[in-house]
């Protein structure tokens, strides 16, 4: 059994997929790919009444309507727009900023979907926050973030939670799970290359040489000479011929293993499916089991969201 670790508490945001009386319409229209009712891909939109891009509201057009009290910060200055011209209550304001900041942060990805107060799947933004009109969808929210599944949400994470003034979007704690060190699957050490000769060298085991039984040789008996008899001179001189030398091949102590490099994995999901990953070249692997690395299949792109399966590992060796 794995043992975790957790890792300091964050928030993260938990955000309505729709309203409650109409959950299973509104949200589930943004689902581009779906398995046995969890969302795999889609966005989520949230609308709070303003039919405007928010991006044509920051950042520099703040700047000349904010007041002297308020702070020079984008989000406080949208605050004040939404508030001054589409009318939105002072919680409403709020909300769609704080869902504007952190929808156009790159470095704030996790958060839950809830149905009404209970988070229902944690999933990961793969994009920017975007502005989507669908005049023809009375149940399509504009104001959209696109994401990926990662897992369904723990019987804890799923408790009921309220926010303060607001429900649509609201902040709470998370942990994020550590794989205990002893069970971090390690990959096989890197061949060698002797920059001299440009050869590979391949860590090797002294081969076990099977013992040699030498036979004795019969004892010889002298023979008696026999009278020699004259032969004739040759008419002709023999060349000699030079046959081909027999060469040995020697065997050579063993070269050592000079270096080890452990690249570290962790487990990844795409689209349903477990692979590990080295989060450094974005190598992906097959996911056997928790402890059991298959071969090597591609490259993840965070770029594109794909897997790239035409690209060479470059670890391995011809």
């Amino acid at each position: 059994m794995t043992q975790v670790a957790l890792l300091g508490n964050t928030l993260i945001p938990a955000i309505s997929g729709h309203s409650g009386p109409h959950f299973d319409i509104g949200f589930w229209a943004g689902v581009q790919q779906k398995k046995d009712n969890q969302p795999l891909k889609g966005s989520l939109g949230v609308f709070w009444h303003v039919f405007r891009d928010l991006h044509t509201l920051v950042p520099a057009n703040l700047k000349k309507l904010e007041s002297g009290d308020l702070k020079p910060d984008a989000t406080e200055g949208l605050k004040k727009v939404l508030r001054e011209t589409f009318s939105l209550g002072a919680a409403a304001a709020k909300g769609l900023a704080e869902f504007y900041k952190w929808a156009t942060d790159p470095s704030q990805t996790l958060f839950f979907v809830k149905k009404g107060t209970k988070c229902q799947w944690l999933v990961r933004k793969t994009g920017p926050y975007y502005y989507e009109e669908r005049p023809a969808d009375p149940m399509w929210y504009p104001h959209r973030v696109p994401f990926e599944f990662v897992r369904a949400a723990t019987e804890e994470e799923g408790v009921k939670r309220l926010g303060i003034g607001m429900n649509t979007m609201i902040w709470i704690p998370y942990s994020e799970p550590k794989l205990d060190l002893k069970n971090t699957v390690v990959m096989p050490p890197k061949k060698k290359v002797d920059p001299v000769v440009n050869t590979v060298i391949v860590p090797v085991v002294a081969p076990v040489v099977a013992p040699v039984v030498v036979k004795e040789k019969p004892k010889r008996t002298r023979k008696k000479a026999e009278p020699k008899t004259v032969k004739p001179e040759p008419t002709h001189i023999p060349i000699p011929i030079c046959l081909s030398p027999t060469y040995v091949e020697a065997i050579q102590e063993p070269l050592g293993v000079e270096e080890t490099v452990i690249v570290k994995i962790k487990v990844f999901e795409h689209e349903g499916t477990s692979y590990f990953r080295d989060p450094v070249k974005n190598k992906l692997y097959t996911f056997k089991g928790p402890t059991s690395v298959g071969p090597y299949i591609g490259r993840w792109c965070p770029h594109t969201l794909e897997i790239v399966t035409d690209v060479p590992d470059s670890d391995s060796e011809d």
